[in-house]
């Protein structure tokens, strides 16, 4: 029954990218890495990742990226502690494996896997993925972007966290990975699982003109961190019944229910979309094809 299930979800995920809607009028396109403001870049890399900070973005005079964070079910809920929260469903009625619960009380550590099925709607078809960004953002977007909340408290002793984190494309009928990235502090396309990279909760940096530009992250109810890989176009992955799944390791936590997300706004910087045909130019060619069915019909009749 299970096969029967998983079949029919791949079918309908494949008949949904056959028709990708157009780009959202919601989405927020991210800007283009290489650009420098005021002598400064706009990310920081860890390892296949880029990371934005939504504060400096906006500082930086990029618009878009000050809205608050939540689980209305614009996004696919990642993480978090919100009481009753699940992807069933998410914008675009899709439906996806439920939140892992983030670490609360006198919990220091986090670490658990999103996607292979341990959560209720699991496991996560790349294919079903796929059909959901297409859904939400256009026919171009390939490359999911993740959101990050930090919620740790503001003190200076307490104020950050340290994260790493693996991507992987699953084959489950071989349980073997056929693709993976790695979000750590080693700059060399291998998951390192030590190399814990520090998540800030005050970010500070001065520009060329002297300007100051600051970051506080601390406290809930804001996307801190927009993160993304450039090569992770999972278009590439499609129609194979692969799964997704994201393992991440968390310390240094101070109880404050992080949140994390798959967005359904934010996404890559993409070449434009392909030009679509005006109506009368579809109606047209429907006709022509009717007209050429109808000849073809009556040549063999």
């Amino acid at each position: 029954m299970n096969r029967i299930k998983k079949g029919f979800t791949i079918a309908i995920a494949f008949i949904l990218l056959q028709f990708p809607a157009m780009t959202s009028a919601f989405a927020v396109v991210l800007p283009d890495p290489n650009q420098i403001v005021d002598g400064l870049p706009i990310y920081q890399a860890y390892d296949e990742f880029i990371s934005h900070s939504t504060q400096l973005l906006t500082q930086f005079g990029f618009s878009g990226f000050n809205g608050p964070a939540g689980v209305g079910g614009l996004d696919v809920v990642l993480l978090t502690n919100a009481g009753g929260i699940d992807n069933d469903p998410v914008n675009g009625g899709f439906t996806f494996e439920d939140p892992a619960p983030s670490s609360t009380g006198g919990t220091s550590t986090f670490s658990g896997t999103w996607g292979q099925g341990d959560g209720a709607n699991g496991p996560v078809l790349v294919d079903m993925l796929i059909a959901y960004l297409h859904n939400q953002l256009g026919p171009t977007a390939n490359i999911p972007v993740f959101t990050f909340d930090l919620a740790e408290p503001g003190n200076a002793a307490t104020r950050d966290l340290k994260i790493v984190a693996n991507f992987q494309v699953w084959n489950p009928n071989t349980n073997s990975e056929v693709a993976s990235w790695s979000l750590d502090g080693v700059n060399n396309g291998i998951f390192d699982p030590t190399a814990f990279i520090t998540v800030q909760g005050e970010i500070q940096l001065t520009g060329a003109s002297t300007t100051v530009y600051q970051a506080n992250n601390t406290g809930s109810g804001a996307y801190d961190f927009l993160v993304y890989a450039p090569t992770m176009d999972l278009s590439a992955y499609t129609g194979q019944g692969y799964e997704f799944h994201i393992f991440s390791e968390m310390k240094d936590l101070n109880g404050s229910k992080e949140e994390s997300f798959l967005s359904g706004t934010f996404t890559t910087p993409t070449p434009p979309d392909p030009a679509v045909p005006e109506p009368s130019t579809i109606a047209l060619m429907m006709m022509g094809l009717a007209g050429a069915f109808l000849r073809g019909h009556k040549r063999f009749r």
